[in-house]
């Protein structure tokens, strides 16, 4: 076979020149052999993401819940460790507390149908001797965190607007709260933070709502913009203020909850529907789409019928009408079994992905898809083994920090026959 990278650059030249008659053209044509291949034999399905939900380090967090006609119920909680400020303060020799407030930045986005929706909040208070960190690099349910409660300091209804800038939370179902925490400040020091998460180890936030809407909303998970303020009067009676908060080597997750079952996702995971008309892909650790393509008409006996592999794109594109009222993944990620694992595909790697969501002409009826490159995959796979199949696994690129879903078609979608995928395939010889 002849080296790739020269191949692909004389064929990109080929294929950008728009004068058939060109002398490039003609001068290309009498010295290789191009061949087009369409790929058509091509099965989706659909399985559970198996990533952990630790977000330590993210900045974005997804608080509330929805329900999908597609994807059924999903519900995000936070889970988060608070410190000091500052570790100089002068809280005055008999500070009074009045109450605490947790204030969340939020940002202008949401996921769902209603922009302006009330949600039954409840903030707990981890309990004494948990630690957040025990929750870092496993998977963790939502059913996980109950050992974790302890206090609950809120239990109220909140509405929030997609254009406020934050929204509060009063911590009044424990009313000595402010006052303890004073109490402490001055008996402990807080002079760092872990003393202070000896006694204040962390919050939970959770929605109950169960509604037939809703929406998921997104905080920053940045420091200094998450606070837990306690409002208090020094002892010349002056109003006072002493901030906890959030800071970027903190644990911070957004814990998942997804309800599949009856919906056309829970059937597609237990393959009592046919796995290969439509593929489901989310973010929040939901699902994603195993992709495996037959290409045993690329694979030649004959030696001296070798071509080279110069480019070869995978293009899925959505179900039409899937995304109205819910906005498919801006970005995706690739990659390929690897034994009793998963790795990142040759084209693609754990820092850099270059897939995008593409918004097609309105005209064509479809509501976009994405194109996946495979040239080097493809080009591994012919020339070092006789497989007859290429297996790529396709995920949200954001899987804890985006609530975003999409709706693939399959190798036997019926509605539109011309948005079932296709492996475009250009080689050379």
């Amino acid at each position: 076979m002849r080296n790739i990278p020269i191949l692909i650059l004389i064929v990109t030249c080929f294929l950008s020149c728009k004068d058939k008659d060109s002398i490039l053209g003609l001068e290309m044509q009498g010295q290789f052999e191009i061949k087009f291949d369409t790929i058509r034999s091509i099965t989706v399905s659909t399985k559970k993401s198996a990533d952990s939900v630790s977000l330590t380090g993210a900045k974005i967090g997804l608080l509330g819940e929805y329900t999908d006609p597609v994807f059924g119920h999903t519900q995000a909680v936070l889970a988060f460790q608070l410190g000091i400020k500052s570790s100089v303060f002068n809280l005055g020799d008999d500070p009074v507390g009045e109450s605490v407030v947790l204030i969340f930045n939020k940002r202008s986005n949401y996921y769902g149908q209603d922009s302006i929706f009330s949600h039954d909040v409840k903030v707990w208070r981890v309990k004494e001797k948990k630690d957040l960190k025990y929750l870092h690099d496993s998977v963790v349910s939502i059913s996980d965190l109950e050992k974790y409660k302890g206090t609950l300091l809120s239990d109220k209804k909140i509405i929030h607007n997609k254009d406020s800038v934050n929204f509060r939370i009063k911590l009044d179902a424990d009313s000595n709260l402010a006052q303890e925490l004073l109490d402490s400040a001055k008996k402990e020091k807080f002079s760092t933070d872990a003393a202070f998460q000896k006694i204040f180890p962390g919050i939970i936030v959770e929605t109950v709502c169960r509604c037939e809407k809703g929406n998921i909303i997104y905080v920053e998970y940045s420091a200094n913009l998450l606070t837990l303020r306690v409002h208090y009067q020094s002892s010349l009676g002056k109003k006072r203020e002493l901030d906890f908060v959030l800071k970027d080597d903190f644990q911070r997750f957004s814990i998942f909850n997804h309800e599949y079952d009856g919906t056309d996702v829970g059937n597609a995971l237990d393959k009592l529907d046919d796995p290969n008309k439509l593929g489901y892909i989310q973010g929040m650790n939901g699902v994603g789409l195993q992709v495996e393509i037959d290409i045993s008409s690329l694979i030649s006996e004959d030696s001296e019928d070798e071509y080279s592999v110069n480019s070869a794109v995978l293009k899925l594109k959505l179900a039409e009408g899937s995304t109205e009222g819910y906005p498919a993944n801006s970005t995706i990620h690739i990659r390929m079994p690897d034994g009793d694992k998963e790795v990142f595909t040759p084209d693609y790697s754990a820092t850099v992905t270059t897939v995008y969501f593409i918004n097609y002409d309105s005209k064509s009826g479809t509501d976009g898809g994405y194109n996946i490159h495979l040239t080097r995959l493809l080009f591994n796979k012919l020339k070092t083994t006789q497989d007859k199949k290429v297996i790529i696994m396709v995920y949200a690129n954001q899987q804890l920090t985006s609530a975003n879903r999409a709706i693939v078609a399959g190798g036997d979608y019926e509605e539109k026959k011309e948005l079932r995928p296709v492996l475009e395939v250009v080689r050379s010889k």
